[in-house]
């Protein structure tokens, strides 16, 4: 009697199997694949900017400590230039790769250039700066505006036809006083984070027929799979699975 029990799970696994591999040849399931390398490569970004978050709450944490000692509070600025390197090229590689209109926009060509900056110049010219109001004294983190603003004089002169060094100029000359990084990075996460679910919204939009038919064959195996009480793991997991309807739902509630 088992014999002939495990002969049938033996033939259910592989009836399964079998189906899940031509699942992941479909188009539904290509697509699904297209989300996650962008989620992956989105999140990279984000880990590196939530990275710089947490290196300047701990640079302010024992302020009085790394200002009187000299080799503290170079080693402080060190980690916190290497953390603003971090999210400007993770940011700058994404945009490369997704975001066809980067160079149309002026925030995205600064992003960009002042990317380049850090890489081509051996230091990053950060400064603290003190602000006195009558409601707080702020101290934030800036940089050199006039550096990098003839750093990009220079570039326009040498590559006169790139219009986005044009653009990542007027973008820095429209900014008044000095450069709040934290300030800078926070909108600038922001317009990441609207790039992504407009990107997420849109690509459920134009494939909802596959992904709902990826769906519903991933459902038939799990639940053939749930029968004979195996986990299901194919060609989706239980964790993509919620994924993909989740985002479906919200998708489907932001129209």
């Amino acid at each position: 009697m088992d014999d002939f029990f495990n002969r049938d799970v033996s033939q259910i696994i592989l009836a399964e199997c079998k189906k899940s591999e031509e699942i992941k040849k479909s188009n539904g399931y290509l697509c699904f694949k297209t989300i996650q390398t962008f989620r992956k490569s989105f999140f990279i970004y984000k880990h590196n900017y939530i990275s710089w978050k947490k290196a300047l709450i701990e640079y302010y944490s024992d302020e009085q400590n790394s200002t009187s000692n000299s080799v503290k509070r170079y080693f402080r600025q060190r980690v916190l230039i290497t953390k603003i390197h971090n999210v400007l090229s993770s940011s700058t590689t994404f945009n490369e790769i997704y975001n066809k209109g980067q160079l149309e926009d002026s925030f995205h060509c600064f992003i960009k250039e002042l990317r380049n900056f850090t890489m081509h110049k051996q230091y990053f010219p950060l400064r603290s700066h003190m602000e006195y109001t009558v409601y707080e004294d702020r101290k934030f983190e800036s940089f050199q505006k006039d550096k990098f603003q003839t750093y990009l004089q220079n570039q326009i002169i040498e590559h006169a036809k790139w219009e986005g060094l044009k653009r990542a100029l007027e973008f820095l000359i429209n900014v008044l006083g000095s450069i709040d990084l934290e300030d800078l990075l926070k909108k600038y996460d922001k317009k990441m984070d609207d790039f992504f679910n407009n990107f997420i919204k849109d690509y459920i939009g134009q494939n909802m027929n596959l992904f709902l038919e990826l769906i519903k064959e991933t459902e038939e195996v799990h639940f053939n799979l749930l029968k004979i009480n195996k986990l299901p793991k194919y060609p989706l997991s239980s964790a993509e699975l919620r994924y993909l309807k989740l985002i479906i739902n919200c998708s489907n509630n932001q129209k």
